[in-house]
């Protein structure tokens, strides 16, 4: 580390050695070093599709991300991925049932030059322990992330400040409309961009649910 002053002209050095890597406490859903065989990626058949893990040097977790990028010039979704409960434990992902003191957290990257693309995380909730989610009568919360700055970020948002959309505007949940976060069954990203604006990219990793605040890589 070098720290140079202006002023006089003057250099001061020091040294930092770093011997391992922080691991935050909390429940990981993806850190995207492999794909899980549980979970459902699914990429359209368009342009320039790279719905694939990645890696260079600006990973901010581990080794590798995920590169969701394309052109759909006939339908807004990109890709999608399906990260069920049980990709996590055989107990499911086993989080507090206060939504209060949850957070879901992403890192995200939005290239320099992309501006027309759009997340959306869905959080589908088995209310009736029956280990399905049945959509007429059980919630879904989601949250839709764009014009997000560009380089690499963390979202964070409360569990209880989840909303229910439809087309992209709040609607009423079909379930207990309660956010319970014990009973979530799904969580799913969808990238999205407007089939006429042409190629969309965003990078993405280390989804991972923390208590009593926000993620702090």
């Amino acid at each position: 580390v070098e720290l140079w002053t202006e002023a006089d002209s003057s250099t001061q050095n020091e040294s930092v050695n770093v011997t391992g890597l922080r691991t935050p406490s909390g429940t990981v859903v993806a850190d995207f070093e492999n794909i899980h065989p549980d979970w459902n990626v699914f990429a359209q058949s368009g342009a320039n599709m790279s719905f694939r893990l990645a890696s260079d040097e600006t990973v901010p977790q581990g080794s590798r991300y995920f590169d969701m990028g394309g052109e759909v010039n006939w339908d807004w979704l990109i890709g999608l991925i399906d990260f069920p409960a049980k990709s996590v434990s055989p107990t499911g992902f086993n989080l507090s049932s206060n939504p209060t003191d949850l957070y879901f957290n992403v890192a995200l990257f939005r290239p320099d030059t992309i501006t027309n693309g759009v997340v959306l995380f869905q959080f589908r909730e088995d209310e009736n322990d029956d280990g399905n989610f049945n959509e007429a009568n059980e919630d879904m919360y989601s949250v839709e992330l764009q014009g997000l700055d560009a380089g690499w970020q963390i979202v964070s948002i409360k569990y209880s400040d989840l909303v229910a959309l439809e087309n992209g505007q709040p609607t009423t949940p079909k379930g207990n409309g309660q956010h319970n976060p014990d009973k979530l069954s799904m969580v799913s990203c969808l990238f999205l961009a407007n089939p006429a604006s042409g190629y969309s990219q965003m990078l993405m990793d280390y989804m991972i649910f923390t208590t009593d605040g926000p993620l702090k890589l």
